[in-house]
């Protein structure tokens, strides 16, 4: 087996476009967005066997807070149940980070730590350590790492009202509401971001962090030219009102006093929010990419002003049978803290997430190659550091923010 570090960006991507642990993180296409966005080295990698091309990586290579090191995000793209392949592939990491003095390389691969027959991958992990690399160990989702260990998974195999079929009846039943409001959703262009930028600001407002601006999303748009669906969802406020007042006007509140006093109450809020914001408004959009068999949630946002409609849900409906026209199979929802504990902070994000029928993911996590122990932690430390000041900067920000507003 030969490890080549100057592999084709196009042949590593049509190799990684065509592997069952495809993920849009290992193709040169998030390499280059990573390039601009945060001043990343891209370095293209294959391992040949053969003459076949068996394996790839994309290490984003970086030198920061004076340590240097790599990364490749959600691991090699390789058969991790080929041990050999994995043993021959984490050496010939091993050695590049000798010739290039890296402190550490990291990896987090996308493989399940339990398969869907119960079968555990523990093996893997196991082959991982005998190769030289740390386990940073099961913990909870949000413990620092890079990528979540823990996603929630759709299978959109099924014809669309089947899958609707396992939503939960809460969720049936708000999406059944929606008829009532006139909503359309379409897939969208670059020439309309500046939604997409409004709604995150809504949310970056409400939890204290910094927003994107379009160009940020435009990179990625323009390097996935032919694997990402930008979506935005309107409602026609007009029409709305028009089709409440066509059912109060009919008999179908006639011995139902409560049911009508809840319907003439959403017409009176839907009047104030089209003196706020016109006769049509985006309610939500989002970007998710899609490669192979899978899709993934990126970003997506509402207008916290329509939370009784959740155009998320929305989003959500389109998205999944337009991944399906794209040979999509599992639709990933992207990340939650993976506790299911109704005590836990962020277990909004998992009841909602988990009630459109989605399955719970967890994957191996993080792995460290550590060349020079001393470097290593001191990155580490700088790291959390950073990630506390960030959010002490968000949140005073959200105060002051708060605070002017209120003056």
């Amino acid at each position: 087996m030969e490890l080549k570090w100057n592999l084709e960006p196009k042949q590593l991507d049509e190799f990684v476009l065509n592997h069952p642990n495809c993920h849009y993180g290992k193709t040169s296409m998030w390499a280059e967005v990573k390039k601009i966005q945060e001043h990343f080295r891209p370095v293209y990698v294959g391992l040949w066997d053969q003459g076949q091309l068996q394996a790839t990586a994309v290490l984003l290579c970086q030198k920061k807070w004076g340590v240097r090191y790599a990364y490749i995000p959600w691991g090699p793209c390789l058969d991790y149940q080929n041990t050999d392949l994995l043993q021959a592939f984490c050496h010939g990491l091993r050695r590049y980070a000798e010739k290039n003095h890296l402190a550490f390389i990291r990896l987090d691969p996308n493989v399940r730590r339990t398969l869907e027959d119960g079968h555990s991958n523990e093996a893997i992990t196991q082959a991982l350590i005998a190769a030289g690399f740390q386990h940073k160990g099961y913990g909870y989702g949000y413990d620092g790492s890079w990528s979540n260990r823990y996603t929630l998974m759709i299978d959109i195999t099924p014809d669309y009202p089947q899958i609707q079929q396992r939503f939960s009846s809460a969720r049936r039943s708000a999406i059944k509401k929606h008829n009532v409001y006139c909503i359309h959703t379409e897939q969208a262009d670059a020439s309309r971001l500046d939604v997409l930028c409004r709604l995150e600001a809504i949310l970056a407002k409400e939890k204290g962090f910094t927003p994107h601006q379009p160009e940020f999303f435009q990179t990625i748009m323009d390097h996935f030219p032919d694997h990402h669906v930008y979506a935005v969802s309107t409602l026609d406020l007009d029409q709305s009102i028009e089709k409440i007042d066509a059912e109060l006007q009919s008999k179908k509140y006639a011995k139902d006093p409560e049911a009508r006093a809840a319907k003439e109450k959403s017409r009176h809020e839907l009047i104030e929010l089209k003196k706020k914001y016109g006769h049509q408004v985006e309610i939500a959009a989002g970007l998710f990419l899609f490669a192979n068999k899978t899709s993934w949630d990126l970003y997506l946002y509402k207008c916290s002003d329509f939370n009784f409609i959740n155009g998320t849900d929305e989003i959500h409906q389109f998205m999944i049978q337009t991944m399906k026209e794209h040979g999509v199979e599992r639709y990933d929802m992207c990340g939650f803290s993976g506790s299911t504990d109704p005590h836990d902070p962020y277990y909004g994000l998992y009841l909602y997430k988990s009630s459109f029928g989605s399955k719970i993911v967890e994957h191996l996590g993080e792995f460290n190659f550590i060349r020079q122990p001393s470097a290593f932690e001191r990155f580490c430390k700088a790291d959390r550091l950073w990630r506390k000041v960030r959010r002490k900067i968000g949140y005073l920000t959200h105060y002051q923010k708060k605070r002017t507003e209120q003056s």
